[in-house]
């Protein structure tokens, strides 16, 4: 079980159902971020959609 977090927040926004992407301007480059982690995103749905 997760512990409270500051504001009364006890889920992630994962757990929601929530992604947010290309919040933050890395060095890297922001498109790359984001392509980065649509990557993860996907693959975190594909998986919460196969354990159904």
């Amino acid at each position: 079980m997760r512990s409270r977090q500051p504001g009364g927040a006890t889920r992630q926004p994962p757990d929601l159902g929530l992604y947010l992407v290309g919040f933050h301007n890395p060095v890297t480059g922001l498109l790359r971020e984001i392509g980065g982690e649509a990557v993860a995103v996907t693959a975190d749905i594909e998986r919460r959609s196969s354990t159904r």
